[in-house]
């Protein structure tokens, strides 16, 4: 006879999993931060050179020339003026190595911040927060004092922050949208995983495991 899941093992199982996907998102979020101070340090030949090979591969794919793509009226937007010729290859340097890195660093900070956030309702503030300040502290790396052949400017940290509430737009409306679907799913089991979730924050969540486990499981039974 196939011995039954009581709650608290359902509970103790969506703990784990959740912890798990908190420290995934929290190191792939990490990661991606690194990388964009050190793509930010590089001086500005290497860091052109690396967006030029972006964008002709780009530019490849979608069967344009690089004088067809003209983006001149999309970048005056931001305030940034440029020839039409020059247009096609600083749009995706600012479209990918900009907004869209940002964007995805947005979900990242959001989705760590959701899980491991004591006060829940706040993870967008933290998130955002965070968020300009790592676009900040990525400009400030291209002054003269610390690269060459970069500049520093603020057109691209509005991009940056551009990208980054993006994607915590992205991050907000996933979360709903699972959320809804567990609640509406499996209305029993529902509030054993609101519980497992209000279980994890940044202090569970650095503990050790073992630590973890004995007081998860003192507190709601093996």
């Amino acid at each position: 006879m196939k011995k039954s899941i009581t709650d608290a093992q359902r509970k103790y199982f969506y703990f784990n999993t959740l912890k798990a996907l908190a420290w995934a998102a929290i190191v792939c979020t990490v990661a991606l931060a690194i990388f964009i101070m050190v793509e930010s340090w590089l001086p500005g030949g290497e860091s052109s050179k690396q967006s030029d090979a972006v964008s002709n591969t780009l530019l490849s794919v979608s069967g344009k020339t690089e004088s067809s793509a003209d983006y001149t009226s999309i970048l005056s937007a931001f305030g940034i003026n440029t020839s039409a010729k020059a247009s096609y290859k600083l749009f995706m340097r600012k479209l990918v190595g900009h907004y869209l890195l940002f964007a995805v660093l947005g979900v990242g900070l959001g989705v760590s911040f959701y899980l491991i956030s004591k006060h829940r309702y706040l993870f967008g503030v933290y998130a955002l927060a965070v968020g300009v300040v790592i676009a900040v502290i990525s400009e400030v790396l291209q002054l003269p004092v610390f690269t060459t052949g970069r500049v520093f400017t603020l057109e691209d940290i509005g991009i940056d922050i551009l990208g980054v509430l993006s994607g915590l737009i992205f991050a907000g409306a996933c979360i709903l949208l699972v959320t809804a679907a567990l609640k509406h799913g499996n209305k029993r089991y529902y509030p054993l995983y609101k519980q497992a979730l209000d279980g994890l924050c940044s202090k569970t969540l650095v503990s050790r495991v073992g630590k973890v486990t004995a007081a998860y499981c003192d507190e709601y039974g093996r």
